[in-house]
């Protein structure tokens, strides 16, 4: 059986996790795409000065 999902996010940061949270609120399908190994990981990538 495959799995379907209504809605694909294309990336893991902030704003990709926050659509995740109200696509679940919402009872929508979903699945969230990530380039790196964990969710966010680009914060990790920056420097603070």
């Amino acid at each position: 059986m495959k799995n379907q999902f209504d809605c694909i996010v294309i990336g893991g940061g902030q704003s990709g996790l926050s659509s995740g949270y109200h696509l679940q609120k919402e009872g929508i399908t979903y699945l969230i795409l990530e380039a790196e190994e964990q969710a966010v990981a680009s914060w990790q990538n920056t420097m603070t000065v």
